[in-house]
């Protein structure tokens, strides 16, 4: 009888405790912002680039680099200096914050031919880059903006943690 009435309580010790692990609280704000892969949200304008991270296109709302194909385009960044792929040709350019403002000089290209769209999107690149006028951040997302508010939303090449 004794083995039974033991069987029994750690029968009831084990249901209450799976019972009470059900009722466990949602985390808080900062328990949740301790997790580094947590979503973020959008940052006021950067007074830097993030340095040392390649980025790969993920979206657009840029005419003509709404496409698939634009997916191509990988930017680097380095103190004062953008560098990457427009899908065929490197390229590279400077650029500098004032005041919150992103500035960014005409990209340098390699001369290779790329036809269609390829061609096309590249060359849609390197005529808005220069009319970049604003980075955030939104989680784990660079996003670059002109004032018209045509942006490119980019991802990190290589995702924090892996």
């Amino acid at each position: 009888m004794f083995n039974s009435l033991c069987n029994a309580r750690a029968a009831l010790v084990v249901l209450l405790a799976i019972s009470l692990a059900g009722c466990q609280s949602p985390p808080t704000d900062a328990e949740q912002s301790s997790d580094p892969k947590a979503e973020k949200p959008m940052t006021d304008a950067l007074d830097a680039l993030p340095d040392g991270t390649e980025w790969v296109l993920v979206s657009a709302t840029a005419a003509g680099l709404d496409r698939p194909e634009a997916q191509a385009i990988k930017l680097s960044v380095a103190p004062t200096r953008l560098s990457g792929t427009g899908g065929c040709n490197r390229f590279s350019s400077g650029y500098q914050i004032v005041d919150k403002k992103l500035v960014i000089g005409a990209a340098a290209a390699t001369k290779m031919g790329c036809p269609g769209a390829v061609g096309e999107i590249e060359q849609l690149l390197f005529a808005l880059l220069p009319q970049l006028s604003s980075a955030k951040m939104d989680g784990i997302h660079l996003v670059l903006q002109n004032d018209a508010g045509a942006s490119l939303r980019f991802s990190p090449a290589t995702p924090a943690g892996e």
